[in-house]
């Protein structure tokens, strides 16, 4: 491999228009001190992944399509650990609660083994992030209330309640990623 010298000079003004220009073996480079540190910063975060052997994963902008998860990202939920919720795609009729966790059992997978119905927090979530993926209507969450009885959420206004578990809710799928 090759080797260079490089040099740096870096007049510090602390005002927007600084500076850093690179002399790399007789060719100048000038990009703004603002750029060069956002660019060490992003180094050293791939740096200490890759000691890690893992990478930089960055979710996209809530309400936005991740395609390597197959679905629309809703956010971060808190928890131990911390992991991000996509939303996947939604049963075409209204169902009771078993046959909902059992429709949402097929969006299982290695990466999530407990994907399908959310969760009520992932409910909460959705609905402060992404309501416009949801019909005003009241969808089943995975949690039980009792045996009878299981969570749900209406989308048109946040509300969270125990229905029966026989009646007829709308039903929508997610998947959990912890990064």
């Amino acid at each position: 491999m090759a080797s260079a010298e490089l040099t740096m000079r870096i007049t510090p003004t602390n005002a927007p228009s600084d500076k850093v220009t690179l002399d790399l073996s007789g060719t100048t480079v000038t990009i703004s001190a603002l750029e060069v540190a956002r660019l060490f910063l992003e180094k050293i975060a791939t740096g200490a992944a890759a000691a890690t052997g893992s990478a930089v994963v960055r979710p996209p902008a809530i309400g936005s399509l991740w395609p390597s998860e197959g679905g629309i990202y809703a956010g971060l939920v808190r928890g131990n650990p911390d992991y991000h919720v996509i939303v996947l795609e939604e049963h075409s009729g209204e169902v009771s609660w078993t046959d909902a966790m059992t429709w949402g059992q097929r969006f299982e997978d290695q990466r999530d083994p407990i994907a399908g119905l959310p969760k009520r927090k992932e409910q909460a979530l959705m609905f402060a992030n992404v309501p416009e993926l949801f019909e005003k209507a009241w969808y089943w969450s995975r949690e039980q209330y009792d045996a009878e009885w299981a969570w749900s959420q209406r989308f048109g206004d946040g509300c969270q309640y125990y229905p029966h578990k026989d009646r007829q809710l709308r039903a929508r799928a997610v998947r959990r990623l912890i990064l």
